[in-house]
């Protein structure tokens, strides 16, 4: 079992890879295929995470399930992949296998407003010359 610690602001610049932590076999039309990483989170309250699926894993035809790509602020637990494939072929998934990468996002709060403040990066949301 690995357990990630937060050790502030700095560590939400790297992502930190995610391997199987055993085997498995995405087949399909039969659904997620709950794949296990070994590894432990728990997010402060001002953090969220994005998992994202490697772009070799991608290109073998897995995808992950909406429901694992996202851990909300404050997440504690074990990161777990649902694995789907669009594919005609079933996709064997080996124990220690890299596969997606865990991003830390910071949570801010967002404000709604009526009027845009001109900004250096463009004007009233748009970029400028598009």
């Amino acid at each position: 079992m690995k357990i990630l610690r937060y050790s502030g602001p700095r560590s939400l610049a790297s992502d930190f890879g995610l391997r199987a932590d055993e085997v498995g076999i995405v087949s399909p039309g039969m659904g997620p295929t709950l794949i296990h990483t070994g590894v432990h989170v728990a997010l402060p309250d001002d953090v969220s995470a994005i998992v994202s699926l490697y772009p070799e894993q991608r290109a073998r035809g897995l995808h992950l399930d909406g429901a694992s790509t996202f851990l909300p602020p404050g997440f504690t637990g074990e990161i777990t992949l649902l694995l789907i494939t669009a594919g005609p072929r079933v996709v064997p998934v080996k124990s220690g296998q890299p596969l997606a990468r865990l991003t830390p996002v910071r949570v801010v709060a967002l404000h709604p407003v009526r009027v845009l403040a001109p900004a250096a990066r463009g004007l009233g949301g748009r970029l400028e010359g598009v």
